[in-house]
């Protein structure tokens, strides 16, 4: 246990370890009793937050109608079949690289036309 300067100075000097020591007080109780044993409770649905529960996803409704198509993708899925029928051996990824190429290099009026579902071509 590790001591201040201080102590040690008083303790050499023969001095300081008469230090009072406090007294003990009792602990009082406050209940006297034990604690009472714990039934067993009903189970309570989990909590609840904007109708789905904790940990799970929402239910998806077959019946919502679909969000529209974001403008790259219409521009995809119009000239796929192009890019396919110019080159049938080429794989799906390459296919997905060179319409990136063609979509780059589209103007950004054409680019917002698609974007807004307007087919141009």
């Amino acid at each position: 246990q590790k001591e201040s300067t201080l102590h040690l100075v008083l303790r050499l000097r023969g001095g300081g370890d008469e230090r009072p020591k406090r007294e003990a007080k009792p602990v009082e109780r406050l209940v006297q009793e034990p604690a009472p044993t714990t039934k067993a409770r009903a189970s309570k649905p989990k909590a609840v937050k904007g109708g789905v529960a904790k940990g799970k996803k929402a239910a998806k409704d077959p019946n919502a109608p679909k969000k529209p198509l974001v403008g790259y993708m219409l521009f995809s899925k119009h000239n796929r079949d192009s890019i396919k029928a110019k080159n049938p051996d080429m794989p799906v990824t390459e296919i997905a690289k060179e319409l990136g190429k063609v979509w780059g290099k589209l103007t950004d009026a054409k680019k917002d036309a698609w974007k807004a579902g307007k087919i141009a071509m």
